[in-house]
């Protein structure tokens, strides 16, 4: 108690209002009990197997899924796309496909574009 009223009388002289303030604050932050880690309840058996089987579903239902078809289809109607703007380059002579090649080449070359 001694301890407590010299301490406060000292403190009072060498410190100002905001530095008590910030003192007496960390004081009661420490006297309070340390809060232990929450702990998640334990799981049981059956809740393990309710979440497997959820999460199995789930796979299932993914992987049935009608937007995978329609990624197939869309894979499927760019391969057709690209092999018939390959037939067209098939059906250039060479004179026009080498004059293709050299204006590709320079465009893509000189990174300019121009």
């Amino acid at each position: 108690m001694i301890k407590k009223i010299v301490s406060k009388a000292l403190t009072s002289v060498f410190l100002d209002k905001n530095a008590r303030r910030t003192m007496e604050v960390k004081r009661r932050l420490h006297s309070l009990p340390a809060a232990g880690p929450a702990r998640k309840p334990e799981m049981t058996r059956q809740d393990l197997n309710a979440r497997l089987d959820a999460k199995l579903e789930n796979f299932r239902r993914q992987a049935a899924d009608p937007a995978t078809l329609e990624r197939r289809e869309l894979i499927q109607n760019a391969m057709k796309i690209h092999s018939a703007k390959s037939k067209i380059f098939e059906n250039l002579s060479d004179e026009e496909r080498q004059k293709l090649h050299a204006m590709a080449m320079t465009v893509f070359s000189d990174g300019s574009g121009k």
